[in-house]
């Protein structure tokens, strides 16, 4: 589009910018978790770098968008289960839901449009 539209010069600008963006969007995307891991375990960084991106890889490549969907769907039943959990505990301490309501009104927790 930006050949046929401006010239090849704002094409090879547009494409590098893009590159830049890529590599510096899909480090930050492995480095995050293996940042995490590596807090979590205490597992040698570089290692978990690794073995972060070969794992993402490997994964992508030879599950598709099948394996990515029904990973989607495991992290949606899992959050679910988080927030049903917090819920229920919720509920335990306090006595009752009603009991939660009232606490949060008068606390101003309610207040969406105010």
């Amino acid at each position: 589009y930006l050949n046929m539209r401006f010239n090849k010069s704002a094409r090879y600008i547009g494409t590098t910018f893009y590159i830049i963006q890529t590599v510096l969007y899909t480090g930050i995307v492995i480095y995050a978790p293996a940042l995490a891991l590596n807090q979590v375990t205490g597992l040698d960084l570089w290692g978990v770098l690794v073995a972060t991106g070969l794992v993402c890889t490997f994964y992508c490549t030879l599950g598709g968008l099948k394996a990515v969907v029904w990973t989607d769907v495991f992290q949606m039943g899992i959050m679910i289960a988080g927030f049903l959990a917090v819920i229920i505990r919720g509920v335990v301490i306090q006595g009752s839901f009603e009991r939660i309501w009232n606490i949060s009104y008068h606390g101003g927790r309610l207040n969406f449009w105010e």
